[in-house]
């Protein structure tokens, strides 16, 4: 089983950032809403407008961590059909790589049943993320 927590979709235009864990098992591969993910990095000229941000941040951490802690103690068959989670048997998956986005961050992109997921993926998961790329393409080919 491989695993990446904390594996997050940027925000969009119309939508705010989420925040995942990616599991591949024998079954397949989850993608488990967990809450949402922080933005982008704010800047402020006092120490108020600090406050205010770090609330928000504080806030957006406390969810994330109860996701967690639910999914912990939850199975992932269940939470796979909840909202904004899914799940793929591997053969319909057509094509996953690992890349950077344009700011440099790792990133892994999953193609499914006409679907395209981009995960930003924390640092110490890249080497789990093209593990999980490389068995889930087992011809070592990416398509765009």
């Amino acid at each position: 089983m491989l695993r990446i927590d904390r594996a997050h979709v940027p925000r969009g235009l119309t939508r705010s950032a989420k925040m995942y864990a990616l599991i591949l098992n024998d079954d397949g591969l989850y993608f488990l809403h967990l809450g949402p993910a922080p933005g982008m990095a704010v800047r402020t000229k006092s120490s108020f407008e600090q406050g205010a941000v770090n609330f928000a941040l504080n806030r957006v951490e406390r969810k994330v961590k109860e996701g967690e802690e639910r999914l912990a103690a939850a199975s992932i068959e269940e939470w796979a059909k909840g909202k904004r989670s899914a799940f793929y048997s591997t053969g319909v998956v057509e094509s996953a790589k690992v890349d950077t986005d344009y700011a440099g961050d790792p990133r892994l992109t999953i193609r499914a049943e006409g679907k395209k997921w981009k995960f930003i993926i924390p640092d110490p998961a890249v080497d789990t993320a093209k593990e999980l790329a490389s068995r889930l393409n087992p011809t070592g080919s990416y398509p765009p």
